[in-house]
């Protein structure tokens, strides 16, 4: 096996270790909870909801494989269905373990976010949304605007049935690196243990840097707090890794309801 492949698989081995524990602890302590789930958001798709009148919404996003990266996420609800926010996207973690091409990888950058919801059914929801804002400077490349776009529907079953949603994205070069500009999103969250721990995944269409599909699973913690971990698939036709992602979430929606981007989540990786 080549060495750069030893060395993923060795942090993804270790990784996975220690998430069995704490995943293992945390299952054992939803089970007794009596709080209503209220999953905030999939791992990298966008879902129509956001954050309550005067609350906070948090989120860091690790994604680890050979390339690591974090991106953090603070939203402000407005009212009205309406929130604005800040995302530290992309930043790096640890060298690359494989060496990305010049021009060809997302940058890491600041953005500004925004996301009106509208609610044409108790099932049926409409979410519009950006993230617009300057990469990084560094010692060779000057800062470049970022923006990242999308619309999203999502049907919940509301019978424990789970929910699902399909959107549309547009990207630019700076945030979604080489390959295409516009996409597709699919999504879905299923309960396992109603209101404690569900299945989540998320699949962004494409062949661009931030095209990869995530399952995985969220666990409910007292007070608003969530945990969620799945395994990060590359988009058929696109050159990304495989890899793992890991999100600590602070809710704050209006409804028992999800929302996101992996913002992909609420940011994308």
């Amino acid at each position: 096996m080549p060495l750069n492949d030893k060395l993923i698989l060795t942090r993804c081995l270790r990784l996975s270790r220690r998430l069995g524990v704490v995943l293992l602890v945390a299952m054992a302590s939803v089970l007794a909870m009596q709080d209503a789930f209220a999953q905030q958001n999939l791992f990298n798709v966008p879902v129509p909801a956001v954050a309550a009148e005067d609350k906070i919404f948090f989120q860091q996003q690790l994604n680890v494989g050979s390339v690591g990266s974090s991106n953090t996420t603070l939203d402000y609800g407005l009212g009205n269905n309406f929130e604005i926010g800040l995302n530290v996207f992309n930043v790096p973690l640890y060298p690359a373990v494989v060496p990305l091409m010049p021009g060809d990888a997302a940058r890491n950058g600041v953005l500004i976010n925004m996301q009106k919801v509208f609610e044409p059914s108790d099932s049926w929801e409409i979410g519009i949304g950006m993230q617009e804002g300057v990469s990084a400077t560094t010692s060779s490349q000057k800062t470049e605007y970022m923006g990242f776009e999308w619309a999203v529907i999502e049907y919940d079953t509301r019978h424990d049935r789970g929910r699902y949603l399909a959107g549309v994205y547009l990207g630019n070069r700076m945030y979604a690196g080489s390959g295409n500009g516009v996409g597709w999103m699919l999504g879905c969250e299923y309960p396992l243990i109603p209101e404690k721990v569900h299945l989540l995944a998320d699949w962004i269409g494409g062949t661009n840097q931030i095209s990869v599909a995530v399952i995985g699973a969220v666990v409910e913690f007292p007070r608003h707090w969530q945990l969620s971990a799945g395994a990060q698939l590359p988009s058929p036709g696109s050159h990304n890794a495989y890899g793992l992602v890991f999100e600590l979430t602070r809710t704050a929606s209006n409804k028992s309801r999800g929302r996101g981007f992996s913002d992909f989540s609420r940011g994308t990786n």
